[in-house]
């Protein structure tokens, strides 16, 4: 991972801070091509999306060499999920509408029985402070 660093930070100060040399720095620091969006936010700014965390180094990191590539004036905002797709919370298991809730305990709701340990209170009929 320290050489791929390396090779990113030498990409970095030899960069004229086109989006293709910083699309290179974040692959050859180990960025997954496909995983990386970016759109320019006008006048000077650059939106830069991973789908995916880093994986290896942190996302400052990566921060830090694409803010040394960028040209001088312009904006960088790095946005990346702190942890894989496949572990963050989901409502439903797949994307169509009428798919059941997601009752996986490590990724959605948990189970829907209430077999937890856990009963709702019951509704009392008067209210005594009425």
């Amino acid at each position: 991972m320290y050489r791929a660093f390396l090779r990113g930070r030498i990409l970095a100060n030899r960069s004229s801070g086109k989006w293709r040399e910083l699309l290179k720095i974040l692959t050859t620091i180990g960025v997954a091509s496909g995983t990386i969006s970016a759109e320019p936010d006008y006048p000077a700014a650059w939106v830069v999306r991973l789908d995916e965390p880093p994986d290896g180094f942190t996302g400052a990191d990566a921060f830090e060499l694409l803010e040394d590539a960028k040209l001088g004036g312009v904006r960088l905002l790095l946005e990346y999920p702190i942890q894989a797709n496949a572990a963050t919370f989901k409502y439903a298991p797949e994307t169509t509408p009428a798919s059941p809730p997601n009752t996986s305990t490590a990724t959605g709701y948990g189970s829907l029985t209430l077999t937890t340990g856990g009963a709702y209170g019951s509704v009392r009929a008067s209210d005594p402070a009425r």
